[in-house]
């Protein structure tokens, strides 16, 4: 585990340093919302019917309001484009200056102001994109502006899948809303305080997107007014990650263009340049990136292919290995931190239940799962082939297993859905990936004709 880092207090936000017993407490808040919102995806793709009713769809991504009993307000499931580090790399940031750009690459036009008011701690080689700490953030919403005053747990780890044994990879973010000494409300005539908890776990599919999937708590009014619009626009940063893998090319291009001393005044009749090498090239494509100066501004620039094939995408090296039935909670300060989720009995059995699902497949909910399935089996694709024929070995291995112990019935079912789920998310990602190609060879076509 990473020693902690700790930055000073914000300068804008006057906020009175942690001591060790409240940075102790703000980590174990994390690692019970981390096992809240594990727990919470584990119930949801098992019995997602019996907790949730579908409300709409927007961008790829389905909302469903809470029947009695659901673990949570809100649920939200959906697949991005872009692999996992991608995701990660939207979300992480230690800084005031990082957690600024990354806002504003994300959430262009909804994004008013933020801060980091502490950083506990941060990533290293042996936890990747590692934060633990307190921000403050202020957004447009649907009606008028809102700020939060919020905790932040974000990273990557692996549990043990036991359906297939293996180390399973997923990526966490987690905020919830708190009560700061320093961080006061700015005023309701202009702006709101709002208090909400986000528990986002991400996967990665075998195709090369995440799947998302998001638990919320919140004010009742605030629920209300999610569920009544008709796309996520009431909570920006749920958008904003439809497109992960250009965010964080953004963000990488940003990096570099801060650290490259060649700089030059540009105007709209002087022939176009790459901003990183200044050549130019035929082949240049228009990037967003952030431009800081008194303010944060994101522009579109000009790079070549030559730097943007530059931008890496390793994985991380080590990820630590998560034993969820072995968690030991603390109770949390209550005049430090006010919590706005709920810690229901109901959580605790979630909980209790994780260990024997805690490496299921997040739910990748399809409209058109019999569509896909036909497109892919006619194309002949070779992985979504070889997933049919593990599906129906698992559907007689099941059958079998149920003969010699009834008792099992309800467990093979449970497996079987989820991996029907986790196969259905596939062959819609890939039907995905094969109309960006027609799209894609229609326009190379139009280009030779003319």
């Amino acid at each position: 585990m990473t020693s902690p880092t700790k930055s000073p207090a914000s300068s804008r936000v006057l906020s009175p340093p942690l001591t060790l017993a409240e940075e102790n407490q703000m980590r174990q808040l994390g690692r019970r919302l981390l096992d809240q919102a594990y727990a919470e995806c584990a119930a949801s793709t098992l019995n997602v019917d019996r907790h949730w009713d579908f409300v709409r769809a927007s961008r790829g991504h389905k909302i469903f309001k809470a029947k009695a009993g659901a673990p949570s307000d809100v649920m939200i499931s959906g697949i991005v484009h872009g692999k996992l580090h991608d995701v990660m790399a939207c979300f992480y940031a230690d800084d005031s200056h990082s957690f600024l750009v990354n806002s504003a690459l994300m959430m262009p036009k909804e994004f008013i102001d933020g801060e980091v008011l502490h950083a506990i701690d941060v990533a290293a080689d042996d936890h990747p994109f590692l934060f633990t700490g307190l921000k403050w953030c202020a957004t447009k919403w649907s009606n008028r502006p809102r700020d939060m005053c919020y905790f932040e747990s974000t990273g990557m780890a692996q549990a043990i899948d036991p359906l297939t044994g293996q180390l399973s990879t997923f990526g966490y973010n987690l905020i919830e809303s708190v009560d700061m000494p320093g961080c006061v409300p700015v005023g309701t005539s202009s702006i709101v305080r709002t208090r909400v908890s986000i528990r986002r776990i991400f996967r990665e599919l075998s195709v090369g997107s995440t799947h998302v999937m998001t638990h919320c708590t919140m004010d009742r009014l605030e629920s209300l007014s999610l569920l009544r619009r008709r796309n996520l626009s009431a909570l920006p940063d749920f958008l904003a990650l439809s497109n992960a893998t250009e965010v964080a090319q953004s963000i990488w291009l940003t990096q570099r263009l801060q650290c490259s001393p060649a700089k030059r005044k540009t105007s709209f009749w002087l022939q176009a340049r790459c901003a990183l090498c200044l050549s130019n090239r035929t082949k240049l494509e228009k990037k967003s990136v952030v431009e800081s100066s008194h303010s944060i501004r994101v522009t579109k620039r000009f790079l070549c292919t030559m730097c943007l094939t530059q931008v890496p995408s390793k994985p991380p090296r080590i990820m630590p290995c998560l034993q969820f039935d072995e968690i030991t909670l603390l109770p949390t300060d209550p005049e430090l931190v006010k919590s706005s989720s709920r810690h229901s009995p109901k959580h605790s059995e979630a909980s209790f239940r994780l260990k024997r699902f805690a490496g299921l497949p997040v739910l990748g909910f399809d409209d058109d799962d019999c569509d896909s399935f036909m497109i892919a089996e006619e194309l002949g694709l070779r992985s979504i082939h070889n997933s049919i024929v593990n599906v129906r070995e698992s559907f007689k291995d099941d059958d079998e297993a149920q003969t010699i112990n009834p008792r099992d019935n309800s467990d093979g079912q449970n497996h079987l859905k989820a991996k029907l789920s986790f196969l259905a998310a596939q062959m819609d990602h890939t039907l995905i990936l094969l109309e960006q190609q027609k799209a894609h060879f229609d326009h190379l076509t139009s280009c030779e004709r003319y």
